[in-house]
Formats: C-alpha cells, structure tokens, sequence
C-alpha cells in the first residue's frame, strides 16, 4: 500500500507540474497573438514611432522565448520522471 501511495502521490506532483507547464505555453501563445497585433499596429501607425516600438517588441519577444524555454523544460522534465516512475513501479511489482 505504501508503494503505491508513493506512486499516486508522484503521479499526482508530475500531473500538476505537467499542467502548469501547458499553462506556461497558452500564456505564452498568448504573448506571441498581443505581439502580431502590436506589429500590425506598428506597420499601421507608420515610421515615427517604429524604433520604440521594436525595441518593446524585442525585449518582449526575448522575455517570452524565455518562457516557452522553461515551459517546454518543464514538459520534458515531466514526462522523463513519470517515464521514470513507471519504470520503478513495473520493477517494485516483479
């Protein structure tokens, strides 16, 4: 029993770790749409402003390739130690 609990209470951490990490990535899908619409308004808006703008932009695009690198860590960290953990749990039953 004890085995098992170990195993459900892991599975349950990876779940939750799994979860934030899609989060992550629909946070950061949504990044990248306000960062298109930004650009639109950028080649709308003319030339005056443009430097400002992709200097923001840039900085924006840096912080959330940032954020789907730690998402996407986060998905493999996940699947790797569940991987892990069902390989211990076949063992633990042999």
């Amino acid at each position: 029993a004890g085995v098992r609990h170990r195993q459900h209470r892991h599975l349950a951490d990876q779940q939750r770790r799994c979860d934030e990490a899609w989060a992550k990535v629909e946070s950061c899908a949504l990044a990248l749409q306000m960062i298109r619409v930004d650009v639109l308004r950028l080649r709308a808006g003319g030339v005056a402003s443009a430097s400002q703008h992709i200097t923001l932009l840039t900085e924006r695009a840096r912080a959330l390739a940032d954020d789907v690198d730690a998402a996407v860590q986060g998905v493999d960290d996940a699947r790797r130690a569940s991987a892990a953990g069902a390989r211990r749990g076949e063992r633990d039953r042999v």
